[in-house]
């Protein structure tokens, strides 16, 4: 995998790498055999951009990038783009549309998943890879889709999802708990009716 960068500071360069190690471990994984390049932009007008004229490129610009870890993050921004590239190379979207689209069953995990279907795709596809276990928890329906289609790098565990569940912010905990009506407690996770 080919990263293209400037002078890039530390914390860029640690979510950088952790992003790069996670789609090394997903093209080990599924047995993906292409060549990669992440090319910083910052140039560009978004977070993050795949296009199809560059198959193989996804364009970062990491000053649009949120500065902590989650939702926006350069590491986020990344997945979610190679999530594009997954897309493509895949023909996942196809397969989204007949069987989970075609039944009216949307996953609205953020408002850029109401852009599209495409993006609603990305977004899950991005908390796929990042946090099966969540994913399992919020539609059990979308993970088995995505399951079929490739393997998640991460662990899909309780045990997994409770240790990180740990490390979010109270904002996303809040969050998950407002919208889902999951949350923890100890080493338990509780559902709200």
């Amino acid at each position: 995998m080919t990263i293209s960068m400037k002078t890039v500071n530390e914390p860029y360069f640690r979510s950088l790498d952790e992003a790069k190690k996670v789609i090394e471990k997903i093209n080990k994984k599924n047995k993906f055999d292409w060549d990669i390049t992440i090319i910083l932009d910052y140039k560009l007008n978004y977070a993050g951009l795949y296009i199809d004229e560059e198959p193989n490129t996804i364009r970062i610009n990491p000053d649009q990038c949120a500065d902590e870890i989650g939702e926006y993050s350069l590491f986020y921004v990344i997945i979610h783009e190679y999530c594009h590239l997954l897309d493509k190379k895949l023909k996942i979207v196809d397969k989204f549309k007949q069987q989970i689209r075609g039944r009216d069953k949307r996953l609205i995990l953020n408002p850029n998943s109401e852009t599209n279907k495409t993006e609603e795709l990305t977004e899950i596809m991005t908390l796929y890879i990042s946090n099966p276990f969540l994913l399992k928890l919020m539609s059990k329906l979308h993970w088995q889709f995505l399951k079929n289609v490739f393997k998640s790098p991460t662990i899909c565990s309780y045990v997994s999802f409770v240790d990180t569940y740990k490390n979010w912010t109270k904002q996303w905990k809040i969050n998950l708990k407002k919208q889902y009506g999951i949350y923890v407690r100890g080493e338990t996770i509780y559902f709200m009716e």
